[in-house]
């Protein structure tokens, strides 16, 4: 072996060493890494609210960005206003559609799972049907929809928009109202 080849050796086993870290580091990215769970504000929700109880529905479309399944254990909504009163509601129900009617129950809450790179479109319904500290006032709430996943400990949060709760015209009747900053009359059947 000559002093000329050594430099050959060295860069051959640099560019295999790089090409088996990029292949480990591909195969992590692509099947072992845990996403997250993202999800977008909602044009739209359905709404009842009374001084014992609450119930707002929303369309909740949950994103997993990474390969591997991530399980939803539970959901909760919290509003926030400018009194710095905060409201908790619980996930109540899993709904068929956003518009409220008699036959739209789809389940109660129960633990899912969100495939690796898919999403998946819910119609929570969250409230309280007694003890709820209200009714909710015709204002503009901070939301933020909340979950427990499998591999975390705790709430994370998952969304955090704008309700318009000022858009709420019939607070007795459970319909769905737009979640525009100038909303059109609701729609439903008061």
């Amino acid at each position: 072996m000559n002093a000329s080849s050594a430099p050959w050796i060295t860069s051959a086993a640099i560019i295999a060493a790089c090409a088996l870290a990029f292949t480990l580091v591909s195969f992590w990215w692509l099947h072992v890494r845990q996403g997250r769970l993202k999800s977008f504000e909602p044009t739209t929700f359905g709404a009842m609210t009374e001084r014992t109880r609450a119930h707002i529905r929303l369309p909740v479309v949950l994103f997993n960005s990474g390969p591997k399944p991530i399980i939803v254990r539970d959901l909760q909504l919290r509003l926030a206003s400018g009194s710095g009163k905060a409201h908790i509601l619980p996930w109540h129900t899993s709904r068929t559609r956003l518009k409220p009617s008699e036959d739209d129950f789809l389940d109660f809450p129960a633990v899912f799972s969100i495939e690796g790179w898919k999403g998946q479109q819910i119609f929570v319904q969250f409230g309280m049907n007694d003890g709820f500290d209200g009714p909710l006032a015709a204002q503009d709430y901070q939301a933020s929809v909340e979950a427990k996943v499998g591999h975390k400990e705790g709430w994370v949060p998952l969304l955090a928009f704008t309700l318009r709760g000022g858009n709420i015209r019939h607070p007795s009747n459970f319909i769905t109202y737009s979640n525009a900053l100038k909303a059109p009359e609701p729609t439903g059947h008061p």
